[in-house]
């Protein structure tokens, strides 16, 4: 690992955007330190130099980011300045950008450019001590936040820098919805014992896990007040909930993700009794890969802590699984994924220790 010549401070209150910047840098020469504050943060430049400022136009108490990112620029003139806003504000913001104020990232994509604009900072003497895995990753996360991305290109940074990626943006969905942490990294380990008890191919059961790493990614585009809520949802809120899948799926096949991988995020809340969404498929009509993604994500949604209610016991959640069985949920794959006690492979350690062999598809 390069040493940690450089700092980047992130001002911002999403601690999305702390965790993603944290993993994007540990393969590079910078130090992530965090402001929640716009005041907070110009208190730090008084005492600390930075190579890179990251704010957001909107999550930063006490003013617009594009006024904290002047004020940046008048005490520390040569420090790289990155602003990220939503579709919405690109033609407000532009004349800054294209003034050289600020370079600025439009959400929710913007991790690949991010990355090579700090690597791009780096004096060159850091820079050539920087591993050439790297550059592969780089590759690698342009292509997944690429609208033009195809299965070939994705393909040149490399599996293991593909799954990064992936994972980082699940853990983006965790942090900010600010519960289950860990939850898409074990839903992937679990479908992926359950996918091989299944016999599915290698190619498969590479599928269903990118498929379980994205799953929830389109909670993204939901507000973060709707996905903290401590209590069970009301019908409108259901509904609000229910359109992660359409933004999941969008997010998918924005990244160049097979057809299969595809169909899996789409039918993953489908029911076997047919009174899932979208498309209210039942039984053997929902692609296996997304039933055995409902049994994982059900699974862990019971085994672990919510806002709204305890962790059930493994017993409990042994027999609510079985409840569940032919209505929700295909009875066989239930009855496979208890008698081989699948559930045993989560690590729940945070990060999950497993996190090795899911960052590295099968050979």
């Amino acid at each position: 690992m390069p040493e940690k010549s450089l700092r980047v401070l992130v001002a911002s209150a999403d601690p999305a955007d702390l965790t993603l910047l944290r993993r994007l840098c540990q393969d590079t020469p910078y130090h992530v330190d965090t402001a929640r504050s716009a005041g907070l943060a110009l208190r730090t430049l008084a005492y600390r130099h930075y190579a890179a400022i990251l704010t957001d136009d909107e999550h930063i108490p006490g003013m617009p980011g594009a006024e904290l990112l002047a004020e940046v620029e008048r005490r520390q003139p040569d420090v790289l300045r990155l602003l990220l806003a939503t579709n919405a504000r690109r033609k407000a913001l532009a004349d800054g950008a294209k003034a050289g104020r600020y370079r600025l990232f439009i959400r929710p994509l913007f991790a690949s450019h991010v990355h090579a604009a700090l690597l791009q900072h780096v004096p060159r003497p850091v820079a050539a001590s920087v591993k050439p895995g790297t550059v592969r990753a780089v590759q690698a996360v342009q292509a997944v936040s690429d609208a033009n991305t195809t299965p070939h290109e994705l393909a040149v940074g490399g599996p293991t820098a593909r799954r990064r990626m992936l994972l980082t943006l699940a853990e983006m969905v965790e942090a900010k919805a600010g519960h289950h942490a860990g939850h898409a990294a074990r839903v992937s380990t679990l479908v992926s014992a359950l996918a091989r008890e299944t016999g599915l191919q290698r190619t498969e059961v590479d599928a269903i896990e990118e498929a379980a790493l994205l799953h929830d990614v389109g909670e993204l585009a939901l507000d973060a007040a709707l996905l903290q809520q401590r209590r069970r949802f009301t019908p409108s809120e259901v509904k609000r909930m229910r359109f992660h899948v359409d933004a999941s799926l969008q997010i998918a096949q924005r990244s160049g993700l097979s057809r299969g991988v595809l169909a899996t995020i789409r039918h993953h809340h489908e029911r076997w009794d047919g009174q899932g969404y979208p498309d209210r498929l039942n039984g053997p009509r929902i692609p296996l890969p997304a039933r055995i993604l409902a049994v994982a994500d059900v699974w862990d949604a019971i085994a672990t802590e919510r806002p709204y209610r305890q962790l059930l016991t493994p017993g409990e959640c042994e027999r609510t699984l079985t409840l569940l069985a032919g209505a929700q949920l295909d009875g066989a794959l239930v009855d496979l994924f208890l008698r081989r006690r699948i559930y045993e492979v989560i690590d729940w350690s945070d990060p999950p220790g497993s996190l090795t062999n899911l960052l590295a598809p099968h050979a």
